[in-house]
């Protein structure tokens, strides 16, 4: 069971993932993807329940330790008081590290560390995340490290060093992945934007537009859609882009509006309305 929702959480099945994690025997890694697949899709009631469910019991060995000290930062990330977040995530990479080497779920607490520092603008930390998780060796959720260090280098203006991270994550595997492959188009299509090659980034959003049109947005993507649609934007697609942007809304909506997950999307609708 386990095995199938990580199947589906790397698929971007979000939904699917957390009914089949909340019905797995085991219990940490079990809740781990629940919260992860129900806090995706803004089910923050049904993120909340799965928290809850294993909260109460004892936990042994520093694996199950890690993953409900992920489950936990997920959760507060759409807290009244999110300032929790990143500290329950960077201390659930220092447990997953403890305690040795293990093929982890999906992509493991320091993706989501790194992730979480992104849409709190803290690039520094969210480098230093990916650099120490590179730095130990595992090739467990390399490709997402890949992408993240691909956008930090765009964000932080070093478009070469961006291009190259994002096509070394396009090369690791194709999978068929559409989240893969928006997160690489992301990036080229900011880079471009950023260098003013509307002919980069006019092929980026040609690629990017049938897949953008035929899934929903996540919580999880929410940058690297937004960054596409501004590119949609400057090109004048605006059909698409406010197709893509009411999906956005109701995505936040139905979570709340959580700031953590809210910040960026409302600066990516300013830039929208600019282009």
């Amino acid at each position: 069971v386990e095995v199938a929702a990580t199947v589906l959480a790397r698929r971007g099945a979000w939904a699917r993932c957390a009914e089949l994690a909340s019905a797995a025997p085991t219990g940490e890694s079990g809740a781990e993807l629940a919260v992860l697949g129900r806090l995706a899709i803004g089910d923050v009631a049904g993120a909340r329940r799965a928290m809850d469910a294993v909260e109460g019991r004892s936990t042994t060995g520093m694996h199950a330790a890690a993953r409900l000290a992920t489950a936990r930062g997920l959760v507060a990330t759409v807290a009244d008081d999110p300032t929790t977040a990143l500290p329950l995530l960077l201390e659930a990479s220092r447990l997953f590290d403890l305690a040795g080497p293990r093929r982890s779920h999906v992509d493991g607490p320091h993706a989501l560390a790194a992730l979480v520092a992104c849409q709190l603008c803290e690039f520094e930390i969210a480098a230093e995340i990916v650099a120490e998780a590179q730095r130990g060796g595992s090739r467990v959720g390399q490709r997402t490290r890949d992408l993240l260090a691909a956008w930090i280098a765009m964000r932080r203006g070093d478009g070469r060093s961006a291009l190259a991270m994002a096509e070394r994550a396009r090369d690791r595997g194709r999978d068929g992945s559409a989240h893969i492959d928006l997160a690489v188009l992301a990036v080229e299509a900011g880079v471009a934007r950023r260098r003013g090659d509307l002919d980069a980034m006019s092929q980026a959003w040609r690629r990017a537009r049938p897949t953008l049109l035929r899934v929903p947005p996540d919580l999880l993507l929410l940058q690297p859609i937004g960054e596409l649609l501004i590119a949609g934007a400057r090109l004048g697609d605006r059909g698409t882009v406010e197709t893509c942007l009411a999906a956005e809304r109701r995505l936040l909506a139905r979570a709340g509006d959580p700031p953590v997950w809210t910040l960026w999307t409302r600066w990516d609708e300013l830039q929208v309305a600019i282009a």
